[in-house]
Formats: structure tokens, sequence, C-alpha cells
């Protein structure tokens, strides 16, 4: 953790764009075959961000009301940072989840990780990176 750049605790944690461009939890679900999707953004801050998308990279015109996280929960400590996050959703046939991870280190440089890089690069909105059958 003394290698990445965390931001603080936020005095008043909200809906933030932009979270990407820092260190951030990030968790995308999909349905098998359906080209609509949904993201949310966690900042160990405390912050969050999420956006339907009609396709890829392609932000829906309405945005559901429904989309604030239920929980979130950040814990520090010397060596560990948990995230803990609730998000309402229905149980259908065929979603899957996508989480993936935005770390920014001290030097300037950032990583991204997620359960698949289909593209070869990283590209969390690639239907393929929501690897796991929920």
């Amino acid at each position: 953790l003394q290698e990445l750049i965390l931001p603080a605790a936020a005095a008043s944690p909200g809906f933030t764009p932009d979270l990407w461009q820092g260190t951030c939890c990030e968790c995308f679900l999909r349905r098998d075959a359906i080209k609509n999707y949904a993201e949310w953004n966690f900042s160990p801050c405390g912050s969050w961000w999420a956006c339907a998308f009609a396709d890829y990279r392609a932000p829906a015109r309405r945005q559901p009301a429904a989309m604030q996280p239920r929980k979130l929960d950040i814990q520090r400590g010397k060596n560990i940072l948990t995230l803990t996050a609730a998000l309402a959703c229905r149980a259908v046939p065929g979603l899957r989840i996508g989480p993936a991870l935005i770390l920014q280190h001290a030097g300037g440089s950032s990583s991204h990780w997620a359960m698949e890089h289909p593209c070869g690069k990283p590209d969390f909105h690639h239907a393929e990176t929501c690897a796991c059958i929920l």
C-alpha cells in the first residue's frame, strides 16, 4: 500500500465522476449476448460513481436512479485496504460480473487488473472482461 497513491477519506463521500483517473475498484455487470451493461466505480475515499451503458462505451440516455450502492464500506489497515460494496440487482440467467482495479503508483504509473484482458490490453468495457457468472 505504501507504493500506491490512495485518496484520503472524503469528508462527504458521494456520487463523484472520473474516479477511474485514480486508484479505484470497478465493477461491471452484464448479461450474456446483451449489449447493455452497468458500471460502478468505488474509491478508497468513500465516493462512488455509476453508469448504465446502452452499448460498448455508449452511456444510456436515462440513468437508473437505483444505481446508488446500498452499502459501501472501506477499512484501512497498515498493510491492507478492504472495500465492500453491496448493489441492488435482480438475479437473472446469464448475469456476469467483471471486477476490476485501477491502481495509481507513487512513481506516476498505473496498473489495471481484471479477471480477463481479452484484447491483450486492459479494456474493462469489453464484454469478455465480465468473466464471472453470478
